[in-house]
């Protein structure tokens, strides 16, 4: 979905739905994707809250980001007021900018250290619990994601490493579907503080994960 003219900065392209089909040579298949109000909306700062400006959307049909199939028009009708923000002056936006659009000061980066949940991976990987715990989480999602990628090539395997390593550890724990859950999560991040009285417990779930 585009936005033709809007108040506020947002995406050439916006993802809205998708839907993937495994079709024969000469098969073809009718797809059907739906587009709430939630679909058009956006964030409005001063608000807080979502609202949808009325005007032209462009619906945008795709095979990839770059790869358009068909666009049509779409007039949506809107009481909804969206505050206006002015976007930035360049492709890469200011300090000063991006407070502006974020409505706020901009946080201050967090140190990596101590670890949270909110540590990555990643960051957990420069310790040796890390290492352990990550290379397993990423066998396992290797193994799962095979299911839809059943023969992956070396673009969607760094992908796949790349969603597994860069995200958050509570968001590894609510992906798991419990398999990983907060306690052991809580574990992982102790141990790589230094806390040894954790260990026991990461020890024996890497024993039973081999």
């Amino acid at each position: 979905m585009r936005d033709v003219e809007s108040s506020v900065v947002r995406p050439d392209k916006e993802l809205k739905g998708f839907a993937k089909v495994h079709l024969e040579p000469g098969e073809a298949q009718t797809v059907s994707i739906a587009l709430d109000r939630r679909a058009f909306a956006v964030w409005d700062v001063a608000a807080q809250d979502w609202l949808v400006e009325a005007g032209t959307y462009e619906i945008v049909v795709a095979r990839s980001s770059v790869e358009v199939v068909a666009t049509t028009a779409h007039e949506v009708a809107s009481d909804d007021r969206v505050t206006p923000v002015p976007g930035p002056a360049s492709f890469v936006a200011t300090d000063a900018e991006f407070a502006r659009l974020l409505g706020g000061p901009v946080p201050e980066v967090p140190p990596v250290r101590p670890f949270h949940r909110n540590s990555t991976l990643e960051e957990l990987q420069a310790t040796w619990v890390g290492r352990r715990i990550g290379d397993a989480v990423l066998r396992q999602a290797l193994r799962e994601a095979a299911h839809e990628f059943p023969d992956p090539d070396p673009a969607t395997r760094r992908m796949i490493r790349s969603a597994v390593t860069e995200g958050p550890i509570r968001g590894l724990v609510l992906m798991s579907g419990g398999r990983f859950p907060f306690p052991l999560a809580d574990a992982v991040v102790a141990v790589a503080n230094g806390d040894r009285r954790a260990l026991g417990e990461v020890l024996a779930e890497l024993v039973r994960r081999r």
